[in-house]
């Protein structure tokens, strides 16, 4: 098992308890993606996950949806039954329930464990395939996967938010936008506090940023649609490049 976590921390951040206990090990075991090039890799994908809280209280996959990014094309959207017991399947955000998820198991429509869910997802990712998504360390977590060419809304926006405040000094707008945003919200959270889904101070949730930069409402229904949100992933990573490549005042 490499030292590193794939979101860049350090061994004890990728073994959240005993690092001595093999099943736990095997559990947070990390896997890059492989080297081999098949014919159906695409130059980009979105991705999307949806994750429950497993009996130890840690989140767990359990629907993946994959779309190519350049002809919107579902490539992969089925639930993912876990590897571990659930405590629940945080229904009320990934719009998951347990009888779906049984059912699927029964008639065998769903991919069975995280690493079926990589297998599927290495069908059209390569080494050269850019990732695009929301969040995208909560969605490699729930994978236990590592790739090198991320593409994340979130921190686009971000960054752009931090290019902007730079050039202003750090007041103005962007300080009085920060001091009036909401307090961060653990949204999907458990009852043990260690769930929490992609919702973000300072509007910068997906749902958010649809909203303000694409004039598109989201996640209005009851649970998120995976496969919504991985299309306002990709539009949303679309608009950033169109507004970053168009012409200087226009």
């Amino acid at each position: 098992m490499s030292e590193k976590a794939a979101c860049g921390g350090e061994y004890d951040h990728l073994l959240p308890h005993d690092p001595n206990d093999h099943a736990l090990r095997e559990r947070w075991q990390f896997y890059e993606t492989p080297v081999r090039n098949r014919p159906d890799h695409r130059l980009a994908v979105a991705i999307d996950c949806e994750m429950g809280s497993a009996s130890d209280g840690e989140s767990e996959l359990i629907r993946l949806t994959v779309i190519d990014y350049f002809l919107g094309k579902t490539l992969i959207d089925t639930l993912v039954y876990p590897d571990i017991a659930m405590q629940h399947f945080n229904t009320r955000w990934s719009g998951v329930t347990r009888s779906q998820m049984e059912k699927a198991r029964r008639q065998r429509t769903c991919l069975f464990g995280t690493a079926a869910a990589r297998a599927a997802i290495f069908q059209y990712v390569g080494r050269g395939t850019f990732v695009v998504g929301h969040g995208m360390s909560h969605d490699l977590l729930s994978l236990r996967w590592r790739h090198n060419r991320i593409i994340d809304s979130f921190l686009m926006e971000s960054n752009i938010r931090k290019a902007a405040q730079r050039e202003v000094g750090g007041g103005g707008s962007n300080k009085r936008e920060t001091e009036g945003s909401a307090p961060p919200q653990k949204t999907g959270q458990a009852n043990d506090g260690k769930i929490a889904r992609k919702r973000h101070p300072d509007g910068k949730s997906l749902k958010a940023l649809a909203l303000k930069n694409l004039g598109r409402s989201i996640q209005v229904a009851k649970g998120h649609d995976s496969l919504e949100d991985a299309v306002a992933a990709r539009d949303l990573v679309d608009f950033y490049i169109r507004g970053l490549c168009a012409p200087s005042g226009s």
